[in-house]
Formats: structure tokens, C-alpha cells, sequence
């Protein structure tokens, strides 16, 4: 027995001067899904480059929005913590903005982690694009 990182074990036998080794179940499945994984690698690698931008781009744009409506948030409030508004509508008003503010930040957020996930299959299978 062979004793693998992970202890994963692998039993080899010697027949005359050929070593047979068997598998481990992960690497039979690997192998088997190599060419499902190589056909998917090349079918996403022009989406890469994009998928970076936009992942790039959404966050940033969620951040500015969250830190916009913190510091609105932030702007109203007196010594003792509690919001000040002048009247009712701007009131209503304040919070409806922010809170759609918020919302399309999620949103961006949500799309970050998308194109990430777009970028990390990229990655994780870029030594397949470009194989025959």
C-alpha cells in the first residue's frame, strides 16, 4: 500500500518488471469528466476577460452605493442617534431612495457572485483551452 496526501491509498503490484497501480475512485472520475471539462473550458474561455470586467465593475459600483446610503444614513443623525428629517415626505422619501439604493446594490452583489464564478471556472480549467 502507497500512502497519499489526504490518505488516499493506492495498492500496487509488481509483475515482473511492470508496476500495475490502481486508481483511487476521484481520479478514475476525474479522468472520466476530463473531455466534458475540456469542451466546457473552451466554450466559456471568451466570456473571461468580460466576466472580470463585470465582475469588477459591479462591485464597485454595489460599494459606492452602500457607502452612499450609509452616509446619508449617517448625515441625519443627531448626538443622540436618532434620524432627523425636516418633514414627513422627505422622510418617506429618503428611505424609498435608499432602500431601492440598497436593493440595486444586492443586486450588483448577486452579479458579482455570478461572473466570479464565471471567472473561477475559467481559471480552474484554463490549462484545457486551446487543445485539440
Amino acid at each position: 500500500m502507497l500512502q497519499r496526501a489526504f490518505g488516499e491509498q493506492r495498492t500496487c503490484t509488481k509483475v515482473g518488471d511492470v508496476v500495475k497501480t490502481t486508481a483511487t475512485a476521484t481520479e478514475t472520475i476525474s479522468h472520466m469528466f476530463d473531455p466534458m471539462y475540456a469542451g466546457w473550458a473552451r466554450m466559456s474561455a471568451p466570456y473571461f476577460w468580460p466576466a472580470l470586467g463585470l465582475a469588477a465593475v459591479s462591485l464597485a459600483l454595489a460599494v459606492v452605493l452602500w457607502m452612499w446610503g450609509g452616509g446619508r444614513r449617517f448625515g441625519r443623525r443627531n448626538f443622540a442617534g436618532v434620524e432627523e428629517f425636516g418633514n414627513y415626505g422627505s422622510a418617506v422619501g429618503s428611505r424609498l431612495i435608499e432602500s431601492l439604493a440598497d436593493l440595486l446594490a444586492s443586486a450588483l452583489a448577486f452579479v458579482f457572485l455570478l461572473s466570479s464564478a464565471v471567472v473561477i471556472f475559467c481559471l480552474a480549467f484554463r490549462g484545457f483551452i486551446g487543445k485539440g
